[in-house]
């Protein structure tokens, strides 16, 4: 994965221009064929993209995301009321061989699975974003499939420690994954506050840097009442 402030002043300028969402729209009730509505790639100029596209899989439509040296992301603008719906249920598919990367080596930080949730900050979401130059005045917390989902280390990302990382099982090694995470819960353990609100999630498959290939799918995200 490229430079976070590149990342995360992408993910601003495309919250800023994105009209506001409430709730994440289900891929399942899209039409198969390009990106899905509501959702903006995050590109980076000096690597290819990764392709996103919504495709018919197994009697539905799912989000796969094709990587072959590639990183990219696709974002999208969000309303969540976290003190009502706090737990963020996703579910994904991608081959056990795609997870080679070790998220605290810049050098190796790929994987085929990275969940974003970018969180309001503590003023206004528009002064949040007007400062993100020259520094990331913002937070974020990203869930990541990993093959030693070790959480005793340090979960600041070697990027920024404004984005904590929560690595997730590989388990099983084949076939659908299913997360369930109480985002609010997560965001007070690794930041030691109660967050206000999400202002948008992002999916990212990248092999970038270990130059590797890897097909990920991405089924439904929504978020949901307490575990």
């Amino acid at each position: 994965m490229l430079g976070g402030l590149a990342l995360i002043r992408l993910v601003a300028l495309l919250l800023l221009v994105l009209p506001q969402g409430v709730g994440v729209d289900p891929f399942s009730s899209m039409v198969p064929g390009g990106q899905p509505e509501g959702w903006e790639p995050l590109r980076f100029s000096d690597v290819e993209d990764t392709r996103y596209r919504l495709v018919e899989h197994a009697g539905g439509v799912v989000l796969e995301a094709e990587s072959a040296g590639t990183a990219s992301a696709l974002v999208t603008s969000i309303t969540v009321d976290l003190s009502a719906t706090p737990v963020l249920e996703w579910s994904w598919e991608s081959e056990q061989s795609c997870v080679v990367g070790d998220w605290t080596d810049e050098a190796r930080d790929d994987y085929p699975m990275r969940m974003f949730v970018l969180f309001e900050p503590r003023r206004s979401l528009f002064g949040w974003m007007r400062k993100l130059t020259p520094g990331f005045d913002g937070e974020a917390v990203l869930y990541l499939q990993d093959a030693d989902a070790d959480q005793a280390r340090d979960p600041a990302s070697h990027l920024t420690d404004r984005i904590r990382v929560i690595p997730l099982s590989s388990e099983p090694e084949a076939g659908w994954r299913r997360a369930a995470r109480d985002v609010a819960a997560d965001y007070e353990a690794l930041f030691g506050r109660t967050p206000r609100g999400v202002a948008g999630v992002a999916v990212m498959t990248d092999t970038d840097n270990t130059a590797t290939a890897c097909r990920t799918r991405f089924g439904d995200i929504r978020f949901r009442e307490g575990l």
